[in-house]
């Protein structure tokens, strides 16, 4: 009798000791309903041999609980592992994460990826990082970003960066900001700089606010140019510091444009002054005055 004849409870009473012998033809008579009724169990005891026999339609019926508790020596092949969804790559464990080469990273889909935990993601080395499209980095969760180590931040690459979406940028934290070099802070689109949060930008040290091109400072809204910290100011060249509209400038606090340094002041546009709010100008000092021409 075929082994596809056996019910669905049947097929869960199976002990490892039946399971473990079942050549690999008995394993390709199973429906994809039948694989997802193996005893975790029974689970633990398949080999790598009778596993790489399941079809990618058997895959699918896998649960992620089920995918937890193959062991170490199971990797799946491409096929496989392409047909399964985000919350069962998602029980993937470390180790058979671990074990896929850059080929099977290569083939998951972004939305596949965004099943992996954030331990699990950051568990990935730097050659298997590398691997990742900017596609498949576009797919990540605002939490698996979150869970990123700064040494995880600092192997992506500059394309990688690129993928990056607004709302990925701002679920950075300023540590993992601080990792980017003045090639990689320069790539970063007009969008992905308006993706800055308040907070990242109150935080930012002033190594990595210094490398902000006027380009960029030049997209940056009111709100997000007055959260940046006063003595941070400092750091911006004096050709961001003109690149900021009359608008951006009203964002400003009056212990900002204090922080400005006379070459800074002197970049300021005749319309960016004639910006500056009255309680601006109230909060400056006899000092800050002599910094006009």
């Amino acid at each position: 009798m075929p082994i596809s004849y056996l019910s669905v409870a049947q097929i869960s009473a199976l002990s490892a000791t039946v399971l473990q012998p079942l050549s690999t033809t008995k394993m390709q008579q199973l429906t994809a309903t039948q694989v997802g009724a193996l005893s975790v169990t029974g689970i633990e005891t398949l080999s790598a041999t009778q596993v790489a026999a399941l079809s990618a339609s058997q895959v699918k019926g896998l649960k992620a609980t089920q995918i937890a508790h193959f062991s170490s020596a199971v990797v799946f092949d491409t096929a496989q592992l392409t047909a399964l969804n985000a919350s069962q790559l998602g029980g993937l464990s470390a180790s058979q994460l671990g074990a896929l080469d850059t080929t099977r990273l290569a083939a998951l889909a972004g939305t596949q990826l965004a099943g992996l935990s954030a331990t699990n993601l950051s568990g990935l080395n730097a050659t298997q990082i590398g691997a990742l499209s900017a596609t498949q980095v576009r797919g990540l969760t605002t939490s698996q970003i979150k869970g990123l180590t700064t040494a995880d931040i600092d192997e992506f690459s500059l394309t990688q960066i690129g993928g990056f979406t607004a709302s990925q940028i701002g679920a950075l934290a300023t540590t993992h900001l601080a990792q980017f070099d003045a090639t990689e802070v320069a790539s970063l689109t007009t969008t992905q700089v308006r993706g800055l949060n308040t907070l990242q930008l109150r935080d930012l040290d002033s190594a990595t606010l210094g490398k902000l091109t006027a380009t960029q400072v030049g997209v940056l809204s009111a709100t997000q140019v007055g959260a940046i910290a006063a003595t941070n100011f400092a750091a911006l060249a004096p050709a961001a510091i003109a690149a900021l509209s009359a608008t951006q400038i009203s964002g400003l606090s009056s212990t900002g444009l204090s922080a400005l340094d006379a070459t800074q002041v002197a970049a300021l546009t005749t319309t960016q002054v004639k910006g500056l709010t009255a309680t601006q100008v109230r909060g400056l000092e006899a000092a800050d005055f002599d910094k006009f021409t």
